[in-house]
């Protein structure tokens, strides 16, 4: 990775991201692009992640863009510029 690009990521597993998450673990997501300001999220609801109409429920569809976004900004700054450990 050249000085130019994005900083450096690797202190986050890419791979465990959704798993760190309780919630996001409860409905299965799975991190599948995380770089460069940009990551996508699988997701396919279960029967209980569905609202009495038999769509997913609200509260499912903005956790997975809550969680999606949050990963796409952590991809260009892994941790707040105000961490300690800076």
């Amino acid at each position: 990775m050249s000085s130019s690009s994005s900083p450096d990521t690797s202190d986050i597993n890419i791979r465990s991201y959704t798993s760190q998450i309780p919630f996001a673990r409860h409905l299965g997501f799975e991190l599948t692009k995380f770089e460069g300001g940009e990551s996508e999220i699988i997701y396919t609801a279960k029967p209980e992640h569905l609202n009495t109409f038999d769509v997913t429920h609200g509260g499912a569809c903005m956790t997975l863009l809550d969680i999606t976004m949050a990963a796409a900004a952590r991809s260009v700054r892994p941790r707040p510029a105000w961490s300690p450990s800076r």
